[in-house]
């Protein structure tokens, strides 16, 4: 009976995981810049945090993901609008006012 709760507890939390790459970078046609879309648990390993006409951001996780992918797929994106990608920022993110290394935020700007 406790194994039946406890199968029941997992399947329940893990109906609401989100799996497979982030729907930003596969519906911009991003993912084959990435050899580790996803993590080893099956969840994103970069996202697409923002994007507008004139810029787009990622949020990576470097375990997985390294800054020259992240450039590529911004490079494709901005190439859709004939214009190069321009790294304005990368950095570590911030959680409870403390740095997290390997989890960072590429902000990027299409320039002519």
């Amino acid at each position: 009976m406790r194994a039946t709760a406890l199968a029941f507890c997992l399947v329940a939390l893990c109906a609401g995981c989100n799996r497979g790459p982030d729907r930003g970078i596969t519906g911009s046609g991003l993912q084959g810049n990435f050899s580790n879309p996803t993590n080893i648990l099956g969840k994103p390993s970069v996202r697409v945090v923002s994007q507008t006409p004139a810029s787009i951001q990622f949020r990576y996780n470097t375990t997985y993901v390294n800054l020259n992918e992240v450039t590529g797929a911004a490079q494709q994106y901005c190439s859709s609008s004939k214009k190069n990608a321009e790294l304005q920022k990368d950095g570590a993110t911030q959680e409870n006012g403390q740095s997290i290394d390997y989890v960072r935020i590429a902000l990027f700007r299409c320039v002519n």
